[in-house]
């Protein structure tokens, strides 16, 4: 918890400001896929692909693990996999720059 001695603060959405979120979404769904157990894996990444060319974000790794009814934990597992960084993961070594994407050391 951040705590403001003024009771004031100024809080920042970076979405699309640093990296295109849309590619996060994809690298970290294919993320997800290619951890998943190796016996679905191909399924996984069709499903995930499907759900992100239609729109479908939304309780999509919930959806997977309904439909290939994977165990408890399966969940944290993903969140945590889609959100580490990932050398594919454009956040993890790029920035958008004025004429493009710039390599950050």
């Amino acid at each position: 918890m951040i705590r403001s001695r003024t009771g004031r603060c100024v809080v920042f959405d970076l979405d699309d400001t640093l990296y295109d979120e849309i590619d996060f979404v994809r690298s970290g769904f294919t993320a997800v896929a290619d951890a998943g157990p190796e016996s679905i894996r191909g399924r996984l990444r069709i499903v995930l692909d499907d759900r992100f060319e239609n729109g479908q974000l939304d309780a999509a790794f919930q959806g997977v693990i309904r439909q290939y009814h994977l165990p408890e934990g399966a969940l944290a597992f993903m969140v945590e996999v889609y959100r580490a960084p990932q050398a594919e993961h454009p956040a993890s070594g790029r920035c958008r720059g004025g004429a493009g994407r710039v390599e950050v050391a």
